[in-house]
């Protein structure tokens, strides 16, 4: 039986702690011997809850493992004290490559994996030094996996990678059982009346999520059309989107959830009450890291059916040329309202959307579906 051991750090956001438990599990279920190895106060340790493999914790604090990085040294040696050999190693991020690579020097490990999740370039980060670190040492990777198409061919190009990393996008394992829609009734319960047709934004709440562009844009909406924001955010943030509500007579279709209970029921019963979810974002000053991305969000709302207005990167056009989702310019109003007007005024071309979302969930982007390239390289290696 093959071992491998994923370097985990984690960080102050669910997704990042997520995929890679994900990753660990299915690979498991493989026949795998795996171990994850996170910070001790790791949103990855918290997750953990015994999903058939095993987790090592070091005496890490995270906010010191993902910001200075002024003792390399010291943690270096807090990874490498009394871990034992592995077939594969997969390190995730700088820091986990890092010390990925420091295993394989060592000949603690026999091949290593780079699971990029991030784009992170020493031009645009110059300040970490693991990020130095995967400059020089990312071509004598084994294998290198991120997490969009043109993050990889960024990485290929910038990196002069011998071949094009592997593509997994930021997914997550099917559950077995889809809860029942809440949307509507949490909304009643809140002392909304909701209408007919709702519009999610689900997600951290600031400027780059274009929320002010959605909310100019409703003039433009049906008039039986509502938008739902929840998630959790900056509170004068949140104070100028309702003030700019109210400025525009819109108060009585805005439904202001704040931030959800924890657990990905209540995040998915909410999802299937709504009628499209919105993966909007600014990108002007963004790094590359923030441009080539294809955020969990998208798949979360493709797994339920629900089709989706978009940024127009190239990152994200596949969802259009697949038919689930409509992509414009967001940071124009009138682009966002005539999306919205395109799928609420159209049933059939609503309801053809939301299948073909769910099947390609199904058939393509489901992790399980994802990692199979992984899989035929791990059993070849």
């Amino acid at each position: 039986m093959k071992s491998i051991r994923i370097f985990a750090p984690g960080r102050d956001f669910r997704y990042a702690a997520k995929h890679p438990l994900d990753l660990a599990e299915l690979l498991s279920q493989q026949g795998y011997n795996v171990e994850v190895v996170a910070p001790m106060d790791s949103d990855v340790v918290a997750l953990h809850n015994q999903r058939g493999f095993s987790i090592r914790t070091l005496p890490i604090i995270l906010s010191r493992w993902v910001t200075a990085f002024r003792s390399t040294e010291y943690l270096i040696l807090a990874m490498l004290q009394g871990i034992p050999f592995a077939d594969i190693t997969i390190g995730v991020d700088p820091p986990g490559f890092m010390i990925a690579h420091k295993l394989k020097q060592l000949k603690r490990t026999r091949m290593v994996v780079y699971y990029a999740m991030e784009l992170l370039l020493p031009e645009e980060v110059p300040d970490q030094q693991t990020v130095g670190y995967q400059a020089r040492y990312i071509r004598q990777a084994d294998l290198v996996i991120t997490t969009g198409k043109h993050r990889a061919e960024v990485l290929q190009k910038r990196f002069l990678l011998p071949s094009k990393p592997i593509v997994i996008h930021n997914s997550f394992v099917t559950p077995p059982t889809w809860p029942e829609p809440s949307l509507q009734k949490t909304l009643v319960e809140r002392g909304f009346s909701p209408a007919k047709h709702l519009v999610l934004f689900l997600g951290h709440l600031f400027w780059q999520h274009a929320l002010k562009e959605v909310i100019e844009s409703m003039s433009d909406w049906p008039i039986e059309s509502g938008l739902v924001i929840a998630g959790y955010g900056d509170s004068e943030y949140v104070t100028e989107l309702l003030d700019l509500a109210s400025t525009r007579g819109l108060s009585d279709r805005i439904y202001y959830l704040g931030a959800l209970a924890s657990g990905a029921e209540n995040v998915f019963a909410l999802m299937r009450g709504a009628s499209i979810g919105l993966v909007l974002k600014r990108y002007k000053g963004c790094i590359l890291n923030d441009i080539y991305y294809t955020p969990t969000k998208l798949f979360e709302y493709g797994a339920v059916g629900l089709p989706v207005i978009c940024s127009d990167q190239e990152s994200l056009r596949f969802v259009e040329s697949e038919g689930w989702g409509i992509c414009v310019d967001s940071e124009k109003p009138e682009k966002i309202g005539l999306a919205v007007n395109v799928f609420l005024e159209n049933k059939m071309r609503l309801e053809k959307a939301s299948a073909v979302a769910q099947q390609r969930f199904e058939e393509v982007y489901c992790m399980e579906k994802q990692i199979l390239p992984l899989l035929q390289f791990l059993k070849d290696a």
